[in-house]
């Protein structure tokens, strides 16, 4: 008798069984289809957001073109656009770089222009900053057709990587001249001296195509983003600088510290470039047998200045914006209570110049002094003086 009852209990459960089984299915399937449903959501999102952000990265691209090469030589920003017509991101043919290639579109007052695009990088950053440095060389000149500018001799031709130079040389313009190329707004973007200005033969050259340089060769000790077409405007050629010197003096075979000075300096440009005039006042430590002045003194010298940008193909900074330097003054001085001083001097350095204005430098060099006193002269040991100065460029 208990034999059918098992059979009827395992035959129940086995319905059971099949019943729970095809439910558990039922539930798997519906999980894996959410799952499925949730990495498409996520791919979708994420390739949205990749497009968003391939948009906001070239719109800013753009603009940054847009106001390197044409609202600076424009006065009026709402006559320049520029856009994006397409522009296709491949992380496929370069992999692991990264490729766009596209069409920008570029318009201004005097006409349009279509650039096809195509450049890779690393990343997109390192793409998108190809493509920002090969449209902004490439309106270098067109964008003079762009906004409808003429070259004049009052305006730069020429203009690639620390060379600048002018078809013509305007009227009253000098070798060693001093100028700041300034854009359509009036802000200084270079400061440059006239090195060369070349022979009318010269000009024929340029006139016919063989150019070599251009007829005004400029000599850059500043510069940003120049562009052909910016103007020159005359500035003046003084300077003044403050500088401050600490005293060695050699002794039993070796330098020590003695003292400190300061001295500021007033610099204009000679003709007879690259030299320049220097008149400065100061206060130094005059030593005598081991005894310790102050002089107050004026010296009269000359200095030069030869700038590494013009000479150099370098992009690096403190070359691009960098000067040799070297001057020799005489003066003579005061030491209260004591007598006169006379002294003679001379420096070599480095300036870094870091706007139109301003500039750093330091030098070294050094320092020998007379003491006289009454009918007494006094010989004055030599010191070696390290300066450390601040200019500014009128």
């Amino acid at each position: 008798m208990m034999q059918p009852i098992w059979l009827w209990a395992s035959s129940g459960n086995g319905h059971a069984w099949d019943v729970e089984m095809k439910i558990a299915v039922m539930r798997m399937r519906r999980g894996s289809m959410f799952v499925c449903l949730c990495f498409l959501f996520i791919f979708a999102g994420a390739k949205v957001n990749a497009a968003d952000e391939l948009k906001q990265a070239l719109s800013a691209a753009v603009d940054r073109i847009v106001a390197v090469s044409l609202r600076s030589r424009t006065a009026d920003d709402s006559v320049v656009t520029g856009e994006v017509l397409d522009m296709t991101r491949d992380d496929v043919t370069f992999s692991p770089q990264v490729r766009l290639h596209g069409s920008l579109k570029f318009s201004g007052s005097g006409g349009e222009k279509v650039m096809d695009m195509d450049v890779h990088g690393k990343s997109l950053s390192v793409a998108l900053k190809k493509m920002e440095d090969e449209a902004i060389a490439r309106l270098r000149y067109d964008g003079l057709d762009i906004l409808g500018i003429s070259i004049s001799d009052s305006t730069v031709a020429y203009a690639w990587r620390n060379s600048l130079s002018l078809t013509g040389a305007p009227d009253g313009m000098r070798e060693g001249d001093v100028y700041h190329v300034i854009d359509a707004k009036g802000v200084p973007h270079a400061r440059v001296r006239v090195r060369r200005i070349g022979s009318e033969a010269e000009s024929s050259m340029i006139a016919e195509g063989n150019r070599t340089g251009g007829e005004v060769e400029l000599d850059t000790f500043w510069r940003s983003t120049v562009q052909p077409g910016m103007s020159l405007e005359p500035v003046s050629p003084w300077s003044v600088s403050l500088s401050g010197s600490a005293m060695y003096l050699l002794l039993d075979g070796g330098y020590r510290t003695w003292g400190a000075g300061g001295r500021i300096t007033a610099s204009t440009v000679l003709y007879q470039q690259p030299l320049s005039l220097l008149i400065s006042l100061g206060a130094s430590p005059l030593i005598v047998d081991l005894k310790g002045y102050i002089s107050y003194d004026m010296m009269v010298g000359i200095g030069m200045d030869m700038p590494l940008g013009s000479r150099l193909d370098s992009t690096f900074t403190l070359l691009q914006d960098g000067s040799l330097t070297a001057s020799a003054a005489i003066g003579i001085g005061i030491v209260p209570g004591i007598g006169i001083s006379y002294v003679a001097t001379w420096r070599a350095g480095y300036r870094h110049q870091i706007s139109s204005s301003w500039a750093w430098g330091i030098s070294g060099g050094t320092d020998t002094r007379v003491l006289r006193s009454g009918d007494t002269r006094l010989d004055s040991r030599t010191v070696l003086a390290i300066e450390p100065s601040l200019t500014y460029f009128f």
